[in-house]
């Protein structure tokens, strides 16, 4: 290139050349748009805040005490029970009153609703009630044979005592007390006696004829009768048992003082059972047959003539199973 061809850009002015100005424009649309959802997103937060409280406030419920009731009572209905208000409606649908368990009710009411928990508890001990059991000697029995009827609202189970041994109380002839604990799923306790006669001949039930007789006691006296006759209707064995119900614990426990230093009551003599709780003592006795001739002069042998001989006297008579 020759020196003449040179171009001198020394004084050539540079152009400064702007962003298109679209792209500016859209730019600008995004940012708008951005802020919008942001504002939008803080509107619909602040709205949801406010209709969850609102709606929190309407529906508020208000809490009441527990109540407690017995496994298989009925359920108080009336809702004047709970709260103050007439124009309230109680919900008692989930309340199973023959389980035991928490269960959630509830009352609603115009202005306001409310809500509780209902508890079924178990806190009644078994009714229970016991029979003779008759065995000969070295003859096996069970617990089970001891139990007339237990009414209870839930399972039971027979226990004898830790240091009960059934093998020492089938040896010998005699009359022999059983203590027995009859407890339920709640762990509710009743404790019984059953009866267990060893002898050589067995009953295959037993004529039991009750009577209630005067005492110098201050206490209720009941003598009890249980004649057994075999599978032909025939006597067989007796057993009379006395059922003391004191009118209060003093004279029980004076009672019951008395016979552990004579091994008598009023003179009679017999195994006894002693109930703290229930301020009863009940003297159990073999009966012999000049004993039962002391009823009528000559004690009859037969079912027929036995029952009819105990209701004349006045006695109620029902007819229990050994088996």
């Amino acid at each position: 290139m020759k020196s003449s061809d040179f171009i001198d850009l020394s004084n050539v002015e540079l152009l400064n050349i702007d962003e298109p100005k679209k792209k500016k424009k859209i730019f600008e649309i995004k940012t708008i748009i951005i802020i919008l959802i942001m504002v939008l997103i803080l509107l619909f937060g602040i709205g949801l805040f406010w209709f969850l409280s609102y709606a929190k406030e309407i529906t508020k419920e208000e809490k009441l005490e527990n109540k407690i009731v017995e496994l298989g009572t009925d359920l108080d209905k009336n809702v004047n029970n709970y709260v103050k208000d007439e124009k309230c409606k109680l919900n008692l649908e989930n309340v199973d009153k023959n389980k035991i368990g928490k269960y959630k009710y509830y009352i609603n009411c115009k202005k306001k609703n409310y809500y509780g928990y209902i508890e079924v508890k178990d806190t009644t001990k078994p009714i229970v009630t016991t029979k003779v059991v008759n065995i000969t000697k070295n003859n096996e029995f069970k617990i089970e044979q001891f139990i007339m009827n237990t009414y209870d609202l839930s399972e039971v189970k027979y226990m004898y005592d830790d240091n009960f041994d059934i093998n020492n109380y089938n040896k010998s002839n005699g009359l022999y007390l059983i203590p027995i604990h009859v407890i339920d799923s709640s762990k509710n306790r009743t404790n019984v006696v059953g009866i267990l006669m060893v002898s050589n001949l067995t009953a295959e039930r037993y004529i039991s004829a009750s009577k209630l007789e005067s005492t110098t006691y201050n206490a209720t006296l009941t003598i009890t009768d249980k004649i057994g006759i075999n599978n032909t209707n025939y006597y067989v064995n007796a057993i009379r048992m006395y059922n003391y119900t004191f009118n209060g614990n003093e004279e029980y426990n004076k009672v019951k003082q008395e016979y552990q230093n004579t091994n008598k009551i009023n003179n009679v003599e017999g195994k006894a059972v002693f109930d703290d709780e229930l301020n009863n003592i009940k003297i159990v006795k073999i009966l012999n047959k000049q004993e039962l001739d002391l009823l009528n002069g000559s004690f009859p042998y037969t079912y027929s003539e036995i029952s009819s001989l105990y209701y004349k006297l006045g006695y109620g008579v029902i007819i229990e199973d050994s088996k």
